[in-house]
C-alpha cells in the first residue's frame, strides 16, 4: 500500500502532523508540509500521556485539549497514528468527546499557530487514511457518533422531554393535532389552494410548539419551520427542488431580519399560498405537456433543474446532454414529447421569465441583465424578448418597475 501520498495530503489539507508511531513514543514515520513546525505541546509531559497513556482506539478518536485543540489517533497493527495538532473552529468548541483534557497551560504556548478546522474536516480526513488498513470502510456518521460522549447528552434530553411534559400537562397546553399540519401540507403538494384555505381556517386552542424562551426567536424558528416544510412539500408535488429551496431560502433570510413581528403571520401565509400556487402552475403545465404520455419523466425533471441552476450560461443542449449523461438527439426528442415544447423554447422561456422579474424589481440595466442571463447582446435580449412579450425591455420597465 503507497501510504505517503495520502498522509502528505493529510498534512497538507489540514496544516498539521501525520505520525505514525510504534509502541510508546517511538516516531517510525512523519509527514508534514509546514517548513520548520515543530510540535512542542508533546513536549509537555502532561499532554503526552493524555495522547499516549492508554491504549489507541479501534477508530479515529477525537483528543480535545481545553476544548479548543484537537488531535485525531486510532490503531493500526504495531503502532498508531497521530493527527494534528488543530485549532477547532467556533462552532465545535465546547464539544463533549470521549478524550478530554483541560490543561493549565503556562502562557508560553502560541495555539494561534495551528490551523482552524472543523470536527467534520478533520474526522473526514483522518477517515481517509484509516480505511486504508480496513476491510470495509468505517462510515463518518458512525465515527461522529464514537467520538461524542452519548450518555450527557441523551441524559440532558431526556431530562428536558420529562420537565417539558409536566409542564404542558400542569398548564394544560397542547400541540396543534399533526393531521391538521397534514392537510395544509397534503394542500400544498396538491396545489390546491382551496384546500389550503379550508386547513388554515380551522382552529384549535393548542400551539404550534415552543423551541425558545424568548418570544421573538420562537415566532421566527415557527414561522422558518413552517416554510421549510412547507418548501419540501411543494417539492413533492413537483415544483423544481432547486426553485422551491431557493425561494424559501430568500425568504427565510427575509424572516431573520424582521423586526416588526406584526409582519411574521403574513409573511408566512404569503410564503405558502406562493409555493402553493406554484405547485399547481407546474402541474397544470405539466398535465398540459403530457397528455398522451405516463406523466413526468425523471430524465426531463432533472434536465428542468439543471437549465435552472445554470440559467445564467449560455446553455447549449449538447452541453446539457453530457452533464445528465444521456444522448443530445434522445433528450431533445423525450422532452418534446412530454414538454410539448422543444428543450431550445423551454430555455428561452425561462431565460425572459427571469429577464421579465429582473426588469420589475431590480435595477440593474438591459446590458447587464443580457449578460446575466447569457445573451450574445442586449439587442439579442431585446429581440427575443419582444417576440414573446410584444413589449420592448424599455416599455416593460416603465410599466411594471417596482422600487423598492
Amino acid at each position: 500500500m503507497r501510504i505517503a501520498p495520502i498522509c502528505t495530503y493529510i498534512a497538507g489539507n489540514l496544516n498539521c502532523n501525520v505520525t505514525l508511531y510504534a509502541s510508546g513514543q517511538t516516531v517510525m514515520q512523519s509527514y508534514s508540509t509546514r517548513v520548520g513546525f515543530t510540535d512542542t505541546l508533546l513536549d509537555h509531559a502532561e499532554i503526552a500521556e493524555f495522547l499516549f497513556g492508554c491504549p489507541a482506539d479501534a477508530f479515529p478518536a477525537v483528543y480535545c485539549i481545553n476544548g479548543e485543540i484537537a488531535y485525531v489517533r486510532f490503531a493500526v497493527e504495531n503502532g498508531s497514528y497521530l493527527i494534528g495538532p488543530v485549532t477547532l473552529l467556533f462552532s465545535d468548541k465546547g464539544a463533549i468527546f470521549t478524550h478530554m483534557l483541560q490543561y493549565q497551560a503556562d502562557g508560553a504556548e502560541d495555539w494561534s499557530q495551528f490551523m482552524a478546522v472543523s470536527v467534520s474536516a478533520l474526522l473526514k480526513d483522518s477517515l481517509l487514511l484509516f480505511n486504508i488498513f480496513q476491510e470495509s470502510d468505517l462510515a463518518y456518521v458512525d465515527c461522529l457518533q464514537m467520538n461524542y460522549r452519548a450518555t450527557p447528552l441523551k441524559e440532558s434530553l431526556n431530562r428536558h422531554t420529562t420537565d417539558a411534559i409536566f409542564s404542558n400537562r400542569e398548564n394544560t397546553r397542547t400541540h396543534n393535532p399533526y393531521d391538521q399540519e397534514l392537510r395544509m401540507l397534503n394542500s400544498i403538494e396538491a396545489g390546491s389552494v382551496e384546500q389550503l384555505k379550508a386547513s388554515w381556517s380551522e382552529t384549535y386552542p393548542g400551539t404550534l410548539g415552543v423551541t425558545s424562551k424568548n418570544p421573538i426567536r420562537n415566532g421566527k424558528n415557527m414561522a422558518q419551520y413552517v416554510i421549510f416544510a412547507a418548501s419540501r412539500a411543494a417539492i413533492r408535488g413537483g415544483l423544481q427542488p432547486e426553485e422551491a429551496l431557493t425561494f424559501v431560502d430568500a425568504c427565510s433570510q427575509q424572516i431573520e431580519d424582521m423586526e416588526d413581528m406584526s409582519l411574521l403571520e403574513p409573511m408566512v401565509s404569503e410564503v405558502v399560498f406562493t409555493l402553493t400556487q406554484k405547485v399547481h402552475q407546474a402541474k397544470t403545465a405539466s398535465v398540459a405537456a403530457s397528455e398522451g404520455t405516463d406523466g413526468g419523466n425523471p430524465l426531463v425533471e432533472r434536465c428542468k433543474n439543471f437549465v435552472f441552476v445554470h440559467l445564467h450560461e449560455p446553455l447549449t443542449v449538447q452541453e446539457i446532454a453530457e452533464c445528465l449523461g444521456t444522448n443530445p438527439n434522445y433528450l431533445i426528442a423525450l422532452f418534446r414529447k412530454q414538454e410539448g415544447i422543444t428543450l431550445y423554447q423551454y430555455i428561452l422561456a425561462q431565460k425572459i421569465d427571469m429577464a421579465k422579474k429582473l426588469l420589475t424589481y431590480s435595477n440593474y440595466s438591459f446590458l447587464e441583465i443580457a449578460n446575466y442571463l447569457g445573451f450574445a447582446s442586449q439587442s439579442h435580449l431585446g429581440t427575443q424578448f419582444k417576440k414573446i412579450t410584444g413589449m420592448t425591455l424599455k416599455q416593460f420597465r416603465d410599466k411594471y418597475h417596482k422600487e423598492e
